[in-house]
């Protein structure tokens, strides 16, 4: 196996970590606090579309990780719909129809036309964390980790994109590494700023 070889696979093993430790802190604490239901919807139709990508261009780096992070955002969908004591089957509407609509998309129009569109819904995923977690009184319910590995795993992607001369990869990955990266470094923004308020609170009696 070739280092773009190599690449793709080590993408994979990050990107399929990257739900995980959101799902783990929801399913401990019970907590979803600052977590945008928009993002994990956006998340996983992106990740349906995907799966398929993969599979009818026989990257099996893509296909297989992909759909395990599919299942595990369609669990954190059900977990965030539950805590939010919403009808969880509706949630899966839209995934379910423009994940269709964007497969539709790869066939016809091809990769190009599809890495154009794919990276709609993540970045908009991404922006709805962000409006989420500028709202919330605190981001408890946030995964840190989720946040490091979502960004990492998209950053490797676009690099094998690069090097194995994938376009939709470096269009969708590229766009997403930015998202990923403004989305980090808001959330590390916003705790420092909710620690120094906490810390304000707690020295005001003794003032």
């Amino acid at each position: 196996m070739d280092i773009v070889g190599l690449l793709a696979w080590l993408a994979a093993a990050v990107g399929t970590s990257t739900a995980l430790p959101q799902l783990v802190k929801i399913w401990r604490t019970r907590v979803t606090t600052g977590v945008s239901t928009r993002l994990w919807q956006l998340s996983l139709l992106n990740s349906i579309a995907w799966v398929t990508h993969g599979h009818l261009t026989d990257q099996p780096a893509i296909t297989w990780p992909t759909l395990a992070v599919a299942l595990m955002q369609a669990f954190i969908l059900v977990l965030v719909r539950r805590a939010e004591h919403r009808p969880v089957p509706v949630a899966f509407a839209v995934p379910l129809v423009l994940g269709a609509f964007l497969i539709g998309v790869d066939l016809a129009l091809g990769p190009v036309a599809f890495g154009l569109l794919a990276t709609i819904a993540p970045v908009l995923g991404q922006l709805a964390q962000l409006r989420v977690m500028h709202r919330a009184a605190d981001l408890f319910g946030v995964s840190r980790e989720y946040l490091v590995l979502n960004l990492a795993s998209q950053a490797l992607w676009f690099v094998h994109g690069i090097l194995a001369v994938e376009w939709a990869l470096r269009i969708s990955s590229g766009s997403m590494t930015v998202a990923c990266s403004l989305t980090l470094g808001y959330y590390l923004w916003r705790r420092i700023r909710l620690a120094q308020a906490s810390a304000v609170v707690a020295l005001q009696p003794a003032a």
